[in-house]
């Protein structure tokens, strides 16, 4: 019986009575959380800092710089444990929710580096992965790449050129609102139970901030799923 609630409950959550009833979100490609129906939209004017309906490089970076100086709460130059514990648990806690079941349509998009093109098949997407572009469970700690439990500005301005790149599927150094992948994202209710956190374990031993080791609930890291359809590891 319990068995049969929880499918219910599951099938619930995915009804377009829901998704009309309960918040629309969108995490942005460097992980800010945005809420409406049109929280994409929101976003990409947003960024697109001289309002030309293009988003360049430098305006991805630009936004890349407020939203770490956001996170950088103690303005040391770093996002750290704390930090990022804020960013899960208080601007984005929406991401410590469970995944969900969708469908990925097929892609040929691929890079051959990781970011590689999945074929069209279910899948649970984890954290951060059911708002937005990536599957990127936590979109904050996959910038650390030298795996010091910390985040710096180089490497979130990293993180943003990379995104982009992927974002940018016709190589032409500006993204538009057209190009950008087509979103399923499920609602979200606060406060509503569902799976562990995805991203970043505690780690021992070793690193700035006593490094070493992943572990971490909800799914690991991901990579691009441009319209769906891009997974593999994390930056």
């Amino acid at each position: 019986m319990r068995l049969i609630l929880a499918s219910l409950t599951l099938a619930a959550i995915a009804t377009p009575a829901l998704a009309d009833s309960t918040p629309n979100f969108f995490i942005s490609p460097m992980g800010e959380p945005f809420r409406g129906p049109d929280a994409p939209n929101i976003w990409f004017d947003k960024a697109d800092a001289n309002h030309d309906g293009v988003l360049t490089e430098a305006e991805m970076e630009a936004d890349a710089a407020r939203f770490f100086a956001t996170l950088d709460r103690n303005k040391d130059g770093e996002i750290d444990p704390d930090e990022i514990e804020y960013y899960e648990t208080v601007v984005a806690p929406m991401i410590r929710v469970g995944g969900y079941m969708g469908t990925e349509p097929e892609s040929t998009e691929g890079s051959g580096d990781g970011d590689s093109p999945r074929p069209k098949a279910t899948y649970v997407a984890q954290g951060a992965a059911r708002f937005g572009y990536f599957d990127y469970p936590e979109p904050v700690v996959v910038a650390d790449t030298n795996f010091d439990r910390g985040v710096d500005a180089k490497e979130f301005r990293a993180a943003a050129d990379k995104r982009f790149a992927l974002l940018d599927k016709n190589g032409d150094g500006k993204l538009e609102k057209g190009e950008l992948p087509k979103l399923d994202t499920p609602s979200f209710k606060p406060g509503e139970k569902g799976g562990g956190r995805g991203g970043m374990g505690r780690r021992g031993g070793g690193g700035r901030h006593g490094g070493g080791g992943f572990g971490g609930g909800g799914g690991g890291m991901g990579g691009m799923r441009p319209g769906g359809g891009m997974g593999g590891m994390g930056e």
